[in-house]
């Protein structure tokens, strides 16, 4: 009978411990699940098609990334979505970003640039009024717009963006160059002014003024036209005819941005005015 008894106990026991082993397993396995993702994969993959130019293809990246469950990936998430708020102001998608850049504006994590937040709702707002005021695609402002406009601006100087996205539309480069200057008076530079301004500079035919606001605008708290600046930095270089220069910065640009149009572009004439093909049209013309 004890023999019996002491068996039973050991049943139980053996039973106890694999019913705790496979509980644990199941809680190791659980958190393994829970800890490891294609997160990061899907981050990076975004990362390097906002590299290359490829805007809409980051997007979907970096929400495949949001969306995939994995815990301690707080910040990570928080920063993705500083990346995806960067592509959706490239594409144009203002709503959008304004939206996300919003949220990001009440976390106080250090993944959230809120100098940079700041900036990108104020100019995904002025697009969105003048796109609002004027219709997307529809023709440039008219005179009473740019009159509302302006008795805005003298109220609110965050109005003078609204105010000089619309004389950028009416082709008023001086106009849009007092504007964004007026802006500045009040508010930090960014990217998104820097490369309007500069290139409103370049087209009036102001190179060192539009270097001047390049480098300002290089030195700025957000990202978003980085890339477009260098590439006004390079036609800076090219109307002083610094060649070699400027094809060295078109160079790095067009290998970090092969699918960018303008950039490819510059590059190809950069190439041919630096590295000039010296052979002859005709193989055999020395012989003749």
């Amino acid at each position: 009978m004890a023999s019996i008894k002491k068996q039973k106990r050991i049943g139980i026991i053996v039973s106890f411990c694999v019913i705790v082993t496979v509980i644990a397993a199941a809680c190791v396995y659980y958190v393994y699940l829970k800890t490891h993702s294609d997160k990061e994969m899907y981050r990076n993959s975004g990362i390097s098609a906002m590299n290359n130019g490829s805007y809409g293809i980051a997007v979907n990246d970096f929400d495949m990334s949001l969306q995939e469950e994995q815990w301690f990936c707080e910040e990570m998430d928080l920063d993705t979505k500083m990346y995806k708020g960067t592509c959706l102001m490239r594409l144009g998608r203002y709503e959008e970003a304004y939206k996300l850049f919003t949220a990001l504006s009440k976390e106080s994590s250090p993944a959230v640039n809120q100098s940079a937040v700041i900036s990108m709702l104020e100019i995904a707002d002025a697009n969105m009024l003048v796109n609002k005021v004027t219709g997307e695609g529809a023709a440039p402002p008219d005179d009473d717009t740019i009159t509302r406009l302006k008795e805005a601006a003298v109220k609110d100087t965050g109005m003078y963006l609204y105010l000089a996205s619309a004389h950028n539309r009416r082709q008023e480069y001086e106009a849009e160059m007092e504007d964004l200057n007026n802006y500045l008076a009040s508010h930090p530079m960014n990217t998104y002014v820097a490369y309007e301004l500069s290139t409103a500079y370049l087209k009036n035919g102001n190179i060192e003024e539009a270097e001047r606001i390049i480098n300002e605008g290089l030195n700025a708290a957000d990202e978003v036209y980085k890339d477009m600046l260098n590439y006004n930095l390079v036609i800076c270089r090219e109307y002083s005819g610094e060649y070699d220069a400027a094809f060295e910065l078109i160079k790095s640009l067009y290998e970090q941005y092969p699918k960018n149009e303008d950039i490819a572009r510059e590059y190809t004439f950069l190439n041919s005015r630096v590295n000039p093909d010296t052979k002859p049209v005709n193989p055999f013309s020395d012989a003749l």
